[in-house]
């Protein structure tokens, strides 16, 4: 298992693994409830649709296949990255689907049509991408160490922040808005206040 990924309410979980295969789980019983058609590599990310009616999944060829969360069937497919899609992330509002890749790109799509809207350069791989409970901010990891945040709006870059010494690994925003949590292959999770716009809380993994 490579990669998964909660409903919006908890009642179901969707995984990704090397097998080229995503699933979608009842949490509660852990019961399969569909098994989406082969694609074409491993996958990478998922993202389950704010609606609970579709699936997002990523793979390590780029693609990103939409499919429809209990029939499997196939909604569409958008371009994706070149070198793979590493990261999803669905805007609560319903309105946007976000993916990072091996391009370092950050594509903003229109989630009820797939059509890009906009695209974010970074200067490496995007690994990780969360968009703040309210539909105002993207952020962004990358193995360069940096977390990049963007207005979703209108697509200005809002702050940067350093001080992890290895790649971003993953990004969650809190649910209040007011705090942005990463983790990265340093071994360990930061807290960033944004409010005050820098780092208030550092975790340290066992061992790390």
């Amino acid at each position: 298992v490579t990669t998964l990924c909660f409903q919006f309410d908890g009642g179901r979980i969707v995984t990704g693994c090397d097998d080229k295969i995503a699933r979608l789980f009842d949490v509660n019983n852990g019961m399969l409830i569909k098994a989406y058609p082969e694609q074409a590599a491993a996958i990478t990310a998922v993202a389950i649709h704010p609606n609970n009616q579709e699936v997002a999944v990523a793979d390590a060829s780029g693609a990103i296949k939409i499919w429809k969360a209990n029939e499997g069937t196939e909604v569409r497919t958008l371009a994706g990255h070149a070198g793979g899609t590493f990261a999803l992330a669905y805007a609560t509002n319903q309105q946007h689907l976000v993916s990072g890749g091996a391009d370092k790109k950050v594509r903003v799509w229109n989630a009820a049509d797939g059509a890009q809207i906009r695209e974010h350069d970074s200067t490496e791989v995007v690994r990780a991408i969360a968009i703040s409970w309210d539909n105002q901010r993207i952020a962004a990891g990358c193995d360069d160490k940096n977390i990049r945040v963007w207005n979703l709006g209108d697509g200005n870059l809002f702050a940067t922040y350093t001080g992890h010494s290895d790649k971003i690994t993953a990004l969650e925003y809190s649910r209040d808005n007011a705090k942005l949590l990463s983790s990265s292959a340093d071994g360990t999770v930061r807290g960033w206040n944004l409010m005050l716009g820098r780092q208030t809380q550092h975790f340290v993994a066992a061992g790390g």
